[in-house]
């Protein structure tokens, strides 16, 4: 382990002092953002938070660094994507070498802004970690490739890479031992739980190694299951929402992608020929097991366009329209796609 301390940044809901300090014995240093500036805080905050906890549990997975906490939501526990953005900002001039995330969004519009400055803070240098949502579904900013997102997946034995599956995260880690759960656990048994959100200061020591609590890591693992996609809710969703078959000479899918993008459209492009690219919403598809986690993914998707490399088993019986756009503006395709769909709700 390097002997020179480092900065490791956790940014949560409301994260106390006290409370941090209480469960681990560690002190750390509290920030939040207020009136769109990030400073340091007084103990605004009492109790157990979500925010409290994932700080005490980078306290205790990180004994020998600097521990800052940033509270991005008010007495009310409310967040806003704004004040995360205030948050990664500050650490951009603070020179972090660690950012523990248990907090994000399944929003794409709302979390356009965080691409930018995470993109930002990841080139400079500084490691992301970020917890996906527990159901499966692609979750911002986990999902960028400058960031490491972490799922907790308790039949899994170990740390594991995702190497060769469609997921929406790299890292899926079992039951890891921790202290300061064993202590909350005494008082509220869901604490004998592991969450995404706990594993993310661990799974982030660990890969940094900077903690001495071990697990096993085995860079030629792959994870155990890929996501579990009850295939009834899958047909049930891939209905609402609508799947455009792009045909076009021109290969103009992407160009048609952003155009939906600028009209406020979460519009996702499945591809038989490029890769997965989940910060793009651009995703592989070459199996039906490929279809049917991707539509659980992108459940919050305005659109779903499919370019003409698609397999026509996989998509044929799913796709509610195909449209051939090679003489066509892409403005135009654009506006016929905007009217059969406004035509079938209205009938």
């Amino acid at each position: 382990m390097d002997d020179e301390r480092i900065r490791i940044v956790v940014i949560d809901n409301q994260i106390s002092r006290n409370t941090v300090y209480q469960l681990s014995g560690k002190e750390i240093t509290c920030c939040h953002v207020a009136n769109g500036i990030c400073e340091t805080a007084g103990e605004n905050y009492t109790g157990p938070s979500h925010g409290s906890v994932c700080a005490a549990l980078a306290a205790e997975f990180f004994p020998h660094d600097d521990i800052i906490g940033i509270s991005v939501a008010d007495e009310q526990t409310n967040l806003s994507v704004s004040n995360v953005c205030k948050a990664l900002s500050w650490c951009v001039t603070q020179s972090v070498q660690i950012v523990c995330m248990s907090i994000g969004t399944t929003n794409w519009l709302a979390s356009l802004s965080m691409k930018d400055i995470t993109k930002k803070l990841a080139e400079q240098g500084t490691r992301i970690f970020a917890a996906v949502d527990p159901a499966g579904i692609l979750t911002f900013p986990a999902c960028y490739p400058w960031i490491t997102a972490v799922k907790c997946e308790l039949e899994n034995a170990a740390i594991t890479g995702n190497p060769g599956k469609l997921n929406v995260y790299d890292i899926s880690v079992g039951y890891f031992p921790s202290d300061v759960l064993d202590t909350l656990s005494l008082k509220d048994r869901f604490f004998l739980n592991r969450t995404s959100s706990m594993a993310v200061p661990f799974v982030a020591s660990q890969m940094t190694r900077r903690s001495e609590k071990r697990n096993t890591w085995n860079r030629n693992n792959s994870v155990i299951d890929s996501i579990k996609v009850d295939k009834k809710k899958v047909e049930e969703k891939s209905i609402e929402i609508p799947i455009v078959r792009i045909i076009d000479q021109n290969r103009r899918e992407l160009q048609l992608q952003h155009l939906f993008w600028e009209k406020g459209y979460m519009a996702c492009l499945f591809s038989g020929k490029r890769e997965t690219n989940w910060a793009e919403l651009i995703v592989a598809i070459d199996n039906s097991d490929n279809f049917e986690i991707a539509i659980h993914a992108l459940k919050e998707a305005s659109i779903i366009l499919v370019d003409k490399d698609v397999d026509g088993k996989i998509i044929d019986s799913k796709q509610d329209y195909v449209l051939d756009i090679s003489k066509e503006t892409i403005a135009d395709a654009c506006e016929q796609i905007e009217m059969f769909f406004s035509n079938e709700t209205d009938s």
